[in-house]
């Protein structure tokens, strides 16, 4: 009699049940490798997107100090110098950086004695690429800014030009602080002698957003959070500069105070972070708040910095 033969349950041949739970398990683990990987691809991406570089304009030529320049800090601190003093340029004004690609960083400059007054462009290796002649020499140089559409703000006095055309009228013709635009197109403007605030609709027309009955008192410095509020940093004379920070609607709330003595907060920029960086020309200092308002040095005189008087975020620059 033939032995029968016996087959061990780790040869046998599976069964269908068997089959669809295995393929059920590949599968799951291939979609966890999938997710990992996506995951890490976000990251990446993200990291990617979240890259920054500030240019600041040192402004010794304001104190007559000699010439101006300009220096490029990455997200840590650390400066290089973009645009050298060797150029010998004098009254550098203020700095904008467009928000899409390819970018745009332009330079308002104003030399009286030199009869100039006009934008200056910059490619990505600091080298002057075009110089347009903007405004009178009898206004100085305007501050600028691009919106999230890249459409390019100029002030000079009491107009406001749009892509190089008049856009809005000022009901004052006092020295103008900075522009800022917000997410829905609105620009902002101060008016540190006056001491007001004023706004400009996508259409041109311009209201009083805030003056010295809500707190303004020599306001200079103006950026747009990431939620739309406004901050502006006051000067006052004789006393401590602090920063408010305004809703859409107007409403004013304290974000810093007692901020040094006599400091000159001219310029200010945000980071992805929420954190908002000012320029203190006085101090030779970056100053960065966090979102609570509690302030840090970022950077000072050791980075290079000689009056900085304007600061601007160009997005993912290095990665460019």
């Amino acid at each position: 009699m033939k032995p029968e033969l016996i087959i061990s349950p780790t040869n046998s041949t599976p069964t269908l049940t068997t089959l669809v739970k295995r393929t059920a398990r590949q599968w799951s683990r291939c979609a966890l490798v999938f997710v990992i990987a996506l995951g890490l691809a976000a990251v990446s991406i993200s990291a990617q997107a979240q890259t920054f570089t500030f240019f600041v304009i040192n402004s010794p030529s304001s104190a007559s100090q000699g010439a101006d320049s300009i220096l490029r800090f990455d997200s840590r601190g650390n400066s290089s110098v973009f645009f050298s003093a060797a150029h010998n340029f004098q009254g550098l004004g203020d700095i904008a950086c467009s928000f899409n690609d390819p970018k745009h960083i332009v330079v308002s400059h104003y030399d009286f004695s030199e009869g100039i007054s006009e934008l200056l462009e910059f490619d990505a290796s600091g080298r002057i690429v075009r110089r347009t002649p903007f405004g009178t020499r009898s206004a100085g140089a305007g501050p600028l800014a691009f919106d999230h559409a890249d459409n390019f703000y100029a002030e000079q006095g009491a107009t406001i030009f749009k892509n190089g055309v008049p856009f809005a009228n000022l009901p004052d013709d006092s020295a103008t602080g900075k522009l800022a635009a917000d997410r829905s197109g609105n620009l902002y403007t101060t008016k540190p002698i006056t001491s007001k605030l004023f706004r400009i609709d996508s259409l041109g027309n311009v209201t009083l957003f805030a003056d010295a009955t809500q707190g303004l008192n020599s306001p200079e410095g103006l950026a747009v959070g990431p939620h739309d509020d406004i901050y502006v940093a006051n000067n006052p004379p004789s006393a401590p500069a602090f920063i408010q920070k305004f809703d859409q609607s107007g409403v004013a709330s304290p974000f810093a105070i007692d901020i040094s003595f006599q400091p000159e907060l001219w310029g200010m920029a945000f980071d992805f972070d929420r954190d908002v960086y000012a320029t203190d020309q006085a101090d030779y200092e970056i100053l960065k708040f966090d979102s609570a308002g509690n302030s840090s040095v970022f950077a000072d005189a050791r980075k290079g910095l000689n009056l900085p008087a304007a600061i601007t975020k160009c997005r993912r620059f290095d990665a460019e």
